[in-house]
């Protein structure tokens, strides 16, 4: 395997990954408030956050097949 196709990988996984991050900040939601429950959601939404940067820089990757291997290095 080149590292080329690698964004093909990555851009299913971490798009996945965004998905659970956002069910598990919503079912966080279900159980009283305390400075756990705080510092969870503020880690997930973080989480969330870099699985979507790594999803966008992939699907980039993904189009643009030209030299962008630079790219695909940082969606990794």
């Amino acid at each position: 395997m080149t590292n080329h196709h690698v964004s093909n990988y990555i851009f299913p996984v971490s798009a996945t990954m965004v998905g659970v991050c956002m069910t598990v900040i919503s079912l966080m939601q279900l159980i009283p408030k305390d400075v756990i429950s705080l510092w969870s959601d503020n880690f997930l939404a973080i989480d969330s956050l870099a699985f979507l940067a790594s999803a966008m820089l992939s699907y980039w990757s993904i189009q643009h097949n030209d030299d962008l291997l630079h790219i695909e290095c940082y969606a990794d």
